[in-house]
């Protein structure tokens, strides 16, 4: 088995559990009183380092744990994230429940606003939403150099396997008028999951790029937490004041955001939110300021989602 140190949820969820002056069985108590039943056994292994939460209501639990513990900054959720992407299993040869999940119905994504919006049209309809797989968690990391004229994006996606043959995850981004992917490579990177295809739409110099990515027959396991990443880059002709900007369809249990300045860091930066209604008048909805640390910004949030968001900066 795992030892604790190799789980960064389980050594944060001691530190919580101490803070707190908690013992596992308040946790325990406090867990199953709101509608989220753990057994003493399962959460000495999360302590031990042995398992991670991995249902479907993995990060909601781990959002009240956090409350019930009086923990900030999403400690517990960030940890969580860190190792269900670490690619280590934690998982000593078996499962930890067999119980037959039932799972969310599917359904399409919400229509969000904005000019890119439509061009996001054909693969919403190109889209299996049964086989696709449910977004729970996603971490973006960006990485814009000296000259801010290139960014290489690498994003994790952590998503619950749904119970239909051949699951798999949709995902595009847009290259605007002027943009191009770095040394004419779409994708650089895919883990977790394979390409079964890709496609290249223009329309009005917008440029759709959207792939296909399907997991293999033993990672398939429906109702479990699977982790997929993709790393792409683009270049611009000109620098922007702006990165990472994201279109939310659905709503999120938890999303992160790091941006990493090479060169001089800017001044000032903030993560903006705009309304996702067409009948708003599209002005930012909030704007909250980051702090740029060692060059680097940052931002999480709990439920989030069924709106549109980006980093903006000034130089």
């Amino acid at each position: 088995m795992s030892s604790s140190s190799s789980s960064l949820f389980a050594q944060e969820l001691k530190k919580c559990l101490s803070g707190a002056q908690l013992t596992p069985a308040d946790a325990v108590e406090a867990l199953n009183d709101a509608g989220f039943p753990v057994t003493d056994k399962t959460f000495s292994y999360w302590l031990q380092g042995y398992f991670l939460p991995r249902s479907e209501a993995a990060f909601p639990m781990i959002v009240l744990l956090e409350s019930i513990c009086n923990a900030s900054g999403n400690t517990l959720s960030n940890a969580l994230f860190y190792d269900l992407s670490s690619g280590k299993a934690f998982v000593p040869g078996e499962s930890l429940s067999s119980d037959v999940v039932n799972l969310q119905v599917p359904r399409r994504p919400s229509k969000v606003a904005g000019y890119l919006d439509n061009y996001f049209d054909h693969v919403e309809e190109t889209t299996d939403w049964d086989a696709d797989m449910i977004r729970k968690v996603i971490k973006d990391e960006v990485r814009i150099s000296a000259d801010y004229k290139t960014a290489i994006h690498k994003t994790t996606n952590i998503a619950l396997i749904p119970q239909a043959p051949n699951p798999s995850m949709q995902v595009s981004w847009i290259y605007e008028e002027g943009d191009k992917p770095l040394d004419g490579e779409y994708v650089m990177d895919v883990q977790g999951a394979r390409i079964t295809y890709q496609e290249v739409d223009e329309d009005k110099g917008i440029v759709t790029f959207s792939m296909n990515l399907s997991l293999d027959d033993v990672d398939t396991v429906p109702g479990q937490l699977h982790t997929i990443s993709y790393t792409w880059g683009n270049t611009y002709e000109k620098p922007r004041n702006r990165i990472c900007g994201r279109i939310f369809p659905w709503e999120l249990d938890f999303y992160s955001c790091t941006v990493i300045f090479e060169g001089e860091p800017p001044k000032d930066v903030g993560y903006v939110v705009l309304s996702p209604y067409e009948d708003e008048a599209g002005e930012p909805l909030s704007v909250t300021p980051l702090e740029v640390t060692n060059g680097i910004a940052k931002m999480s949030a709990e439920n989030f989602g069924e709106v549109s968001g980006y980093i903006r900066y000034i130089r």
